[in-house]
């Protein structure tokens, strides 16, 4: 997906009103693009600053290893579990 840079709106009413159908029209293509049945999780390198029960991640197993080296883990009850 491309980040693309609102233009600057225009201040008469019309133009206004035309300039804000082409940048919904943006946002609904960039949302249309988005995969819906596949989830893709950053690689950590470090530790995330904040820990949650329930967090998944991945980790790169070199500079942050939880345990099991490279790959999933899911936080819980204060520890990292490899998943596998």
């Amino acid at each position: 997906m491309k980040y693309q840079v609102p233009a600057t709106a225009p201040e008469a009413p019309k133009e206004f009103q035309i300039w804000m159908v082409d940048e919904l029209r943006h946002i609904s293509d960039a949302i249309g693009e988005i995969e819906t049945d596949s989830v893709f999780l950053k690689q950590w390198n470090v530790e995330p600053a904040r820990l949650y029960d329930g967090q998944i991640i991945y980790a790169d197993g070199t500079n942050f290893d939880p345990g099991s080296g490279e790959g999933f883990y899911g936080y819980h009850s204060a520890a990292w579990h490899f998943l596998g």
